[in-house]
């Protein structure tokens, strides 16, 4: 698809992680033949040092490594540089881990060995998406996955849901929103936070899973000049800076232990001290927490802390997967769609057979997949309707058919599990109670 044969390419800052040096030094020749300027380094490790001196455009990132793997870093690059296009690459894994690192905000999949041509078609969609969303910038507001005041949705399910948010947003108690990744939990923080009297307080988001134990321990509680080697001077913690307001602990089924251990006090107590100070401070916070981890599991485990689990679940919210409220799908589709279309630029429709493959699709990343699903049918898009060459490849090749087999439905639950345990094969068969062969033989 040719998005615009008369502009001249985009010209990126491209950072490659591959540990295969012969895989990295390929590419880098390549790319720079184009104009692009390009580094690259050997380990998600590296990568992550690299992206302290400032980021990139495009991450190009391969997904199987020694130490960190790829997935586990993309997690940490859209958690501190969401707007950075990530393209994943992986000589193994096919479709499952596509579906994977998508529903984390990858851009694109790429199997390996990559193929030129194909790099460089993602690239040029990353180029026309960056120019479009530019205008949009000067036009207004880019649009966001939390515009929306609160859930979107007709089934029974969100209804439901809705009306238990407007019971307890008053209070000050805490909340323990459940669901798996991409359902709309920190939609359900944000209503919540927006009904209640703390409205006009501070709302800070953390993502548990995305730190390690020793820079979330400092984010959170902050610290003192000198604390530890880094500690340059006095930092304020994000319990300190949400007082009066909001703090949602995103992820928090990852929270390790010792961090666990001193949340709990400031649950209880409401005090807390910054590392490397003896003086206690006071803080005046509501606290909402989510996870996509069955927590009930993982205190059993001894993974998470059974006090704290029952001090943050004084209410708890789960939130169903997109596949089971189908009939939302047209809805938020369409949503999305206006949003991304913006105003002044015309009505933008679903033609029947780009719905019909939006309504097959398994949506493993669940409303943030649809969310950016349709920004990505938008920006390729051309006149009025959105058509199925629009959409992205992993949702074109969904057909509407007959009625599913044993052997499909058993696949798709399958990756569904796969999904829900970040890819890890040994955990998915261990929940599914089949071996790992087993497992890779439905896939």
């Amino acid at each position: 698809m040719v998005l615009n044969s008369e502009a001249p390419p985009a010209v990126f800052k491209i950072l490659i992680v591959d540990d295969d040096r012969s895989v990295a030094y390929a590419l880098d020749r390549a790319l720079s033949e184009k104009g692009h300027t390009v580094t690259f380094a050997c380990s998600a490790e590296e990568g992550l040092k690299t992206l302290k001196d400032g980021p990139v455009d495009v991450l190009l990132l391969d997904l199987f490594m020694p130490g960190m793997d790829g997935t586990e870093m993309l997690r940490q690059v859209k958690a501190l540089h969401p707007q950075m296009d990530v393209i994943t690459m992986s000589g193994a894994g096919g479709l499952r881990v596509a579906l994977g690192t998508l529903q984390l905000d990858a851009f694109d999949f790429l199997p390996k060995p990559v193929a030129m041509r194909a790099l460089n078609e993602v690239l040029e969609k990353i180029g026309h998406k960056r120019k479009k969303r530019s205008q949009s910038q000067r036009e207004r507001p880019l649009p966001s996955l939390f515009s929306t005041p609160t859930l979107l949705g007709q089934s029974p399910s969100i209804q439901k849901i809705a009306t238990f948010m407007d019971k307890i947003a008053p209070s000050s108690s805490n909340v323990l929103i459940l669901g798996e990744t991409g359902t709309g939990k920190e939609i359900v923080a944000h209503g919540l936070h927006n009904k209640s009297p703390r409205r006009d307080g501070p709302f800070i988001a953390v993502n548990c899973s995305a730190l390690p134990e020793t820079l979330l321990e400092s984010e959170l509680f902050g610290h003192e000049k000198g604390a530890f080697t880094d500690a340059l001077g006095l930092k304020r913690g994000l319990l300190e800076v949400s007082s009066g307001g909001t703090l949602f602990l995103d992820e928090i089924g990852d929270m390790p232990l010792s961090i666990q251990a001193k949340l709990l006090r400031v649950v209880e107590s409401k005090r807390f001290r910054r590392l490397g100070s003896t003086v206690e401070q006071s803080v005046d916070v509501r606290l909402l927490a989510a996870t996509h981890r069955d927590v009930e599991t993982l205190v059993r485990l001894g993974q998470f802390r059974e006090d704290l689990y029952y001090r943050l679940s004084v209410f708890s919210i789960k939130l169903p997967p997109l596949r089971e409220r189908r009939e939302d799908i047209a809805l938020l589709a369409n949503h999305f769609l206006q949003m991304f279309a913006g105003p002044g630029r015309g009505a933008k429709s679903l033609s029947e057979e780009a719905l019909q493959r939006l309504m097959v699709y398994p949506w493993p990343g669940n409303v943030r997949e649809l969310h950016n699903v349709m920004e990505h049918a938008v920006v390729l898009s051309e006149g009025e309707s959105v058509n199925v060459p629009d959409l992205p490849s992993v949702v074109q090749g969904v057909l509407p058919s007959a009625p599913d087999t044993l052997a499909q439905v058993e696949r798709r639950h399958a990756q569904t599990v796969l999904s829900e345990c970040n890819g890890s094969e040994k955990e998915a068969s261990r929940r599914l109670g089949i071996s790992e062969k087993k497992l890779r033989s439905l896939l």
